[in-house]
């Protein structure tokens, strides 16, 4: 099970997001189109914390909207395809902001998005082989550049597709 603490494109940029997993999963390729997924950013993923306690903590998320630029096409080791999102300052405060809000409630936080770690980025496909990540880009690519704003955010379980906005 893991749990944590995300952000939510604006509608428009959550609809190109969706039309890519569509493209992805159109190339015969499995997607998050179909999942209790939704596009999101996460700042924050752990085993589990107590929702409670975070809420407190870390308040509204994002503080207000943040402008983010969808501008790669990346793997995660796993076969994970995503979307690069360009390390902007106002994203990178705020995920300095959550990660400390948050970091006295977490159990086994994932590292890779401590702080100095973390690869801004949105999720387009899990666990795909090379041949399917292969194609998993190659649907992807022509979508980008995406822009759009981070609107909306708040404790996501991975697992359920439970949200609590924050």
């Amino acid at each position: 099970m893991t749990v944590g603490i995300v952000a939510w494109p604006d509608a428009e940029l959550s609809q190109a997001v969706t039309a890519i997993w569509r493209a992805v999963a159109d190339a015969g390729c499995p997607s998050l189109i179909g999942t209790l997924q939704i596009p999101h950013l996460s700042f924050v993923v752990a085993d589990s914390f107590d929702d409670d306690a975070v809420a407190r903590a870390c308040g509204a998320v994002p503080r207000e909207p943040i402008q983010i630029d969808a501008v790669t096409i990346g793997v995660f080791p796993g076969g994970v395809v995503h979307l690069g999102i360009r390390p902007m300052t106002a994203l990178l405060e705020e995920h300095r902001r959550v990660q400390a809000a948050a970091a006295p409630y977490l159990v086994e936080p994932r590292p890779y998005f401590a702080p100095d770690e973390w690869s801004p980025h949105i999720t387009i496909a899990m666990g795909l082989d090379t041949d399917q990540v292969s194609r998993a880009v190659s649907a992807a690519l022509t979508s980008l550049p995406l822009s759009g704003h981070l609107v909306r955010g708040g404790i996501e379980d991975g697992d359920t597709g439970h949200r609590i906005p924050l």
